[in-house]
């Protein structure tokens, strides 16, 4: 699939290969070079937001949380609202980060935007 995505012109091939390899590093349990990766990947981008960055600064937030980032995670989360707004998960992740954190009013509010965005996902129910 990754070369199907690379061969239609849209994305760059070292974006790809930079968001492969920090998956691997994700998997590894290096996190921070994940992330470093994750950047570099972004920074080849065409100066236009596609899927392909969407899909990258998921895993870039997955790794900030995972690597005890918080606070740069709920950043990037906050980003994923802007640009993928109509898909739940980044409003429950980050709401995720906000429960974990304390901060519950903040964590109800993203839950809540989540339930409204996917009102029939009744394993969201279930996660929140």
């Amino acid at each position: 699939m990754t070369a199907s995505l690379a061969g239609c012109g849209k994305y760059s091939q070292s974006e790809i290969d930079l968001r492969d390899q920090g998956i691997e590093q994700m998997d590894a349990g290096n996190y921070e070079e994940a992330i470093t990766l994750f950047d570099q990947a972004l920074a080849k981008s065409i100066g236009k937001v596609t899927d392909l960055e969407i899909d990258i600064n998921y895993y870039k937030a997955a790794a900030q949380f995972s690597a005890g980032s918080f606070d740069d995670a709920v950043k990037t989360y906050t980003y994923l609202i802007k640009y993928d707004g109509d898909n739940y998960e980044a409003y429950f992740l980050r709401g995720s980060i906000y429960a974990t954190e304390g901060e519950i009013g903040e964590a109800i509010t993203d839950y809540d935007a989540a339930v409204a965005i996917d009102e029939k996902n009744y394993l969201l129910y279930i996660q929140i």
